[in-house]
């Protein structure tokens, strides 16, 4: 039987605006976990293992809240600590308002109609909340538009009014945010979500400054103000940033059972193949399936829906591709496809190892600078290079088995990340290529 395949509905894969509702249609099973992350009325997180959905539980709360409520996305990028925050040298409370600034702006720049309700203490808390959280020219050039698109007669604004301090107190805050939450209102919105997804590497970076975030009485107990949270178990475990019943953020567990984990397999595999009712059955043995799902186990401390999806890619669309070496182990063949193709490399200086995709593994100081010199080398080969760091050519044998022990999952034999050549020398692949 010939069979067509598409991509779009797998991880990874861009997916259009009319692929992405087929996706939401025909894909996504809806979770007793989900429903209860949904369902808080305040401020909460979502916890699980990589790969347990806590991402999509958050994209669903923006998808259901659109048009409700303002939504604000708030990634650690764009914290004080991160590499790209609104507002260089300013704290939390200044970067959330430059980006309510950003978001506001842009929504009446699109619909110059939703100023004319505002009332005059409401305008001038808007003008300020653009000159302040953006800039000055930014909010003049805003007002040119409301008098040309809305027939207003705005005078131009040359000094912002000095409304809030920016090193606020708590009064401040409190203030601030219940000057927008009254604003959003005039629109219908209701209440304003902080969205905050937080990744495994991210949390071991900044431990401390998710721990203040968390646990910050002033921003969580705000009114209509709320912050919701998708946070690696090891939050509340190994790095301990939050307790369980912390009396602030209700903290929900996101997990999917192996019915539903069934059940959105299954739909996956039905858009893939164009629901011609193909069954993964017809890929794999119930030992095979027993085998992967230990693979997924072992990679991600759980049973993740997130690693069956990357599986069935593998299963559907890798096996007729070659391995580099000799094998009749066809377990060998797809772990070598689901390892190159979804498990990148990516190099932690805080803690002196590396991730496997979500797993980390730590390693001692020697290994460590020459695999950090193999990631600057970003997949080239330098012999010269590599032996500075080493010392010796038998010190960088030597180090270059060690490594390979520690991240290659299939065995030094079939490398998929350090790899060498007699006439190249060492390099690396399959690595994040981030600065």
């Amino acid at each position: 039987m010939s069979i067509s395949y598409e991509k779009w509905p797998l991880p990874g894969h861009h997916r259009s605006v009319e692929e992405n509702e087929r996706w939401w249609q025909e894909c996504f099973v809806r979770t007793q976990a989900i429903d209860s992350f949904l369902g808080t009325t305040h401020s909460s997180g979502i916890v699980g293992h990589p790969g347990t959905g806590k991402t999509t539980a958050l994209e669903l709360l923006a998808r259901e809240q659109r048009g409700r409520a303002l939504l604000l996305n708030y990634p650690i990028p764009r914290w004080p600590c991160g590499k790209n925050p609104l507002k260089p040298g300013e704290g939390h409370i200044n970067q959330i308002m430059s980006a309510a600034a950003v978001q506001i702006h842009s929504l009446i720049t699109q619909q110059p109609e939703l100023f004319l309700p505002l009332n005059s203490i409401q305008q001038e808390f808007l003008f300020w909340l653009i000159g302040v959280g953006i800039n000055l020219r930014t909010l003049q050039r805003f007002i040119f538009m409301l008098n040309q698109k809305t027939a207003q007669n705005i005078e131009p604004v040359h000094k912002l009014p000095d409304l809030y301090p920016t090193s606020p107190t708590a009064l401040d805050i409190r203030s601030q945010i219940g000057e927008l939450i009254e604003t959003i209102r005039v629109w219908r919105m209701e209440k304003l979500f902080l969205l905050i997804d937080i990744r495994e590497l991210e949390l071991a970076h900044f431990p401390n400054e998710v721990q203040t975030l968390l646990n910050w009485s002033d921003l969580l107990e705000q009114p209509n103000f709320i912050v919701r949270v998708a946070l690696p178990l090891s939050a509340i475990t190994k790095h301990r940033v939050i307790e369980r019943d912390n009396g602030r953020l209700n903290l929900v567990d996101c997990h999917y059972t192996p019915d539903e984990i069934e059940a959105i397999t299954m739909n996956v595999v039905q858009a893939v193949t164009n629901n011609q009712n193909i069954t993964l059955d017809q890929w794999m043995s119930l030992e095979l399936k027993q085998q992967i799902t230990q693979e997924i186990i072992q990679l991600y401390n759980s049973s993740a829906i997130g690693g069956w999806l990357n599986w069935v890619e593998i299963l559907l669309f890798e096996p007729h591709k070659p391995l580099p070496i000799e094998t009749n182990s066809r377990l060998d063949l797809l772990r070598y496809h689901y390892y190159s193709s979804h498990v990148r490399l990516n190099l932690d200086p805080y803690q002196q190892g590396v991730w496997r995709g979500p797993q980390f593994l730590s390693l001692e100081k020697q290994p460590y600078e020459l695999l950090k010199k193999l990631f600057e080398l970003r997949g080239q080969s330098s012999p010269d290079a590599l032996l500075d760091t080493a010392g010796s050519q038998a010190n960088l044998n030597t180090l270059t088995s060690r490594i390979r022990k520690q991240i290659e999952p299939l065995g030094t034999e079939i490398p998929i990340y350090l790899h060498n050549r007699r006439d190249l020398g060492y390099w690396l692949a399959n690595f994040a290529n981030e600065d």
